[in-house]
């Protein structure tokens, strides 16, 4: 029977000490290099020694020294970055690799560690690697060749790009099923297959999702009204100017509540009319055209466990208690109080947190086919989507898309404008709270 251990990786992680991570994934403390952590509590270490210019024995007593410190961590298996030096000569590479499994074998790693490939290392020409495992056939590499692999370090490829951002999500079914049945299951089943995703649920990988949608999110909010409502205690300039961090915390903040990051950019194809699906789209390009953020039912930006972490105190101390009081007892309080009037008794919702088109992109419909995609996924699950529009604008396009005006919403009457801004006796800011529900779920329920 096979068994596969699947591993996630922390990025970016400071040097430091080696060490466990949490069950979560979150670090214990700071980490020599990027770890993973299966069930069985015994991490995966993969090493990133800068050994340009060193010739293979000089080398070879940093890795004797490297491999000392992995084996203290109690690692199932080591992933290494070795002889990231495509200038070797195949016979010094021989000579450092041949090393290694006399340094594994001292230290009680033999058979545990692999070596991985990448640009500029001895194992990145398909030509040298063959040539250099025929005179090293003992050795193990992070690569899907024959006999000599020993952990597989992968992303789940799409029709649309060479990664996808979460193998987990039900779009990526069949991607899924295709790598499991074409790449895991020719791998030897008496033995534990390890394997690292490149990608996977946030915050696998946030630092590719959070710096472009609130890159994106930020300009397109400077003049909406409830964003402006709540940050009037600053000049314009100074929220405009405050807005990228204001994303970025609120952003993380619906990330670790399970928030999907829908988005087109450059790499995005228009066919027939339809923007393909937004979790599909390669993530290599830095700007995004629009997304949805979406946070699905039963999780809320306001969870406790999440606050610190997230940093939402510092958007509090920033709103100061005035901002506080329009967030999260004005705002919030009227928004509770349409759920409990749109939502049926029990019924949880998937939130559309935020939705947002750049400039230079709107008027093509990007926005909308975006939206499509989300309730296409509701669709599938027969769940139901909320949403609170800021605009008449895009009240009217939800409204369109076959959401349902559930109550109109006003907050800062006699005190601000329409648009937000401070003004004695102003209309207010308007919000409309709707919902959308999928085919069928209505005649199901009265059923019931």
């Amino acid at each position: 029977m096979m068994c596969v251990l699947r591993f996630r990786t922390v990025w970016g992680v400071k040097p430091g000490r080696i060490t466990s991570i949490g069950r979560n994934g979150s670090p214990v403390s700071k980490l020599r290099a990027t770890v993973g952590l299966p069930a069985s509590n015994k991490c995966i270490h993969i090493e990133w020694p800068d050994c340009a210019g060193m010739k293979p024995e000089n080398h070879l007593k940093r890795y004797h020294r490297q491999s000392k410190n992995a084996k203290s961590s109690g690692l199932l298996k080591l992933t290494c970055k070795a002889a990231s030096v495509d200038g070797w000569s195949i016979e010094e590479s021989v000579e450092f690799f041949s090393g290694t499994l006399v340094a594994d074998a001292e230290e009680g790693l033999a058979g545990k560690v692999c070596h991985g490939t990448h640009r500029n290392w001895s194992f990145f020409s398909p030509y040298n690697t063959a040539t250099i495992l025929t005179q090293v056939p003992e050795l193990k590499v992070t690569l899907d060749i024959s006999h000599h692999v020993g952990h597989i370090h992968a992303g789940v490829g799409t029709t649309q790009a060479s990664k996808c951002p979460d193998p987990t999500n039900p779009v990526f079914d069949l991607e899924r099923q295709f790598f499991g049945k074409q790449v895991i299951t020719q791998f030897d089943k008496s033995k534990p297959i390890t394997f690292v995703p490149e990608y996977g649920p946030f915050p696998y990988h946030a630092i590719e999702l959070i710096p472009p949608a609130a890159a994106l999110l930020a300009p397109i909010f400077e003049t909406d009204p409830l964003i402006t409502y709540f940050l009037n205690g600053l000049t314009r300039e100074q929220r405009n100017a405050y807005l990228p961090k204001y994303f970025t915390v609120l952003l993380t903040a619906a990330g670790m509540n399970k928030a999907s990051f829908y988005h087109t950019d450059v790499d995005t194809v228009t066919n027939g009319g339809g923007v393909v699906q937004g979790e599909k789209v390669a993530k290599s390009a830095p700007e995004w055209r629009s997304t949805v953020v979406l946070i699905p039912p039963g999780s809320s930006i306001d969870n406790p466990l999440t606050l610190l972490p997230s940093g939402l105190p510092s958007v509090i101390v920033k709103c100061g208690l005035a901002g506080v009081k329009k967030m999260l007892f004005e705002f919030e309080g009227a928004c509770k109080a349409a759920r409990k009037v749109g939502l049926r008794k029990g019924e949880d919702a998937y939130y559309v947190f935020f939705v947002g088109t750049a400039a230079v992109h709107q008027g093509k419909g990007l926005g909308g086919e975006i939206v499509k995609e989300v309730l296409r996924r509701a669709q599938r699950e027969r769940a139901t989507v909320w949403l609170e529009a800021t605009t008449e604008g895009s009240m009217r396009l939800y409204a369109r898309l076959g959401f349902t005006l559930v109550r109109e919403i006003v907050v800062g009457e006699g005190r601000v404008g329409r648009d937000g801004l401070v003004e004695k006796g102003g209309e207010g800011v308007r919000i409309w709270a709707m919902v959308w529900r999928p085919v069928g779920k209505g005649v199901v329920d009265e059923k019931k």
